[in-house]
């Protein structure tokens, strides 16, 4: 139970994108509409910040300990110390998915995008190999 009567957060986000979306943007022009496009943007970055970033950060804890460490700073230091080998399987698995866990939030159209390139692409290389 809250303290405020108010609408939950995601719903206040999602009010005021959609009246950014259907109100703002389609009369607006130049820079205005420039400027009501960003703001809609950042808008969606909190809110997947907001309804994603609970878990998304609990698994990014999770994955960095299976490294051995605690956060990136401290990872960078480590390859750079060969502590860990930049050649391993499980370090390549991990910097993949936490760029996954990074664009879910920054950009899910730019990862849906990298991902259908990336399924092209083995499709090509597959051709290629059965050629």
């Amino acid at each position: 139970m809250a303290l405020s009567d108010a609408p939950p957060l995601n719903e206040l986000i999602t009010a005021v994108m959609e009246y950014l979306q259907t109100e703002i943007v389609p009369e607006a022009v130049g820079e205005k509409k420039r400027l009501a496009t960003i703001a809609y943007s950042v808008l969606a970055v909190v809110d997947r910040e907001y309804t994603l970033g609970y878990k998304l950060n609990t698994d990014y804890s999770r994955l960095l300990a299976t490294l051995g460490v605690t956060d990136e700073e401290e990872l960078a230091r480590k390859i750079r110390n060969n502590e860990i080998d930049i050649n391993s399987a499980d370090l390549k698995k991990a910097l993949r998915q936490i760029t996954t866990m990074k664009l879910m939030i920054a950009s899910p159209a730019f990862l849906e995008r990298a991902r259908k390139e990336a399924e092209a692409a083995q499709k090509r290389q597959a051709a290629k190999t059965e050629a």
